[in-house]
């Protein structure tokens, strides 16, 4: 099996071996995932918008400042508590182990 993929859209010549242009499994899959989150943003966009009308823009600034703080949360945690556990291995230092299951 390979993972490159062929992007010259010609049939291979027997023989010939011009310079053909290839994409890895990893490149291609970056490019599905990239394209589902953009279709999402524009959805999402266009679903604040019916909502908050002129002022989608401080629903996404709102939720950028949520989404920095989380992240900065979870590089502390992670530099705390340096484990493959993960959300679940913070609750347990945080609220013991027998609180695991809440999560």
């Amino acid at each position: 099996m390979t993972d490159q993929v062929d992007l010259s859209g010609e049939a291979p010549e027997a023989g010939a071996s011009p310079q053909q242009k290839y994409l890895s499994v990893r490149q291609a899959a970056f490019i599905g995932v990239g394209a589902m989150v953009g279709a999402g943003i524009f959805a999402l966009l266009g679903a604040a918008g019916a909502v908050a009308g002129a002022a989608v823009w401080v629903s996404f600034l709102i939720a950028g400042i949520v989404a920095g703080l989380q992240g900065y949360s979870f590089a502390k945690l992670g530099a705390r508590y340096p484990s493959a556990g993960g959300l679940l291995e913070y609750v347990a230092k945080g609220f013991g182990k027998d609180r695991k299951s809440v999560v």
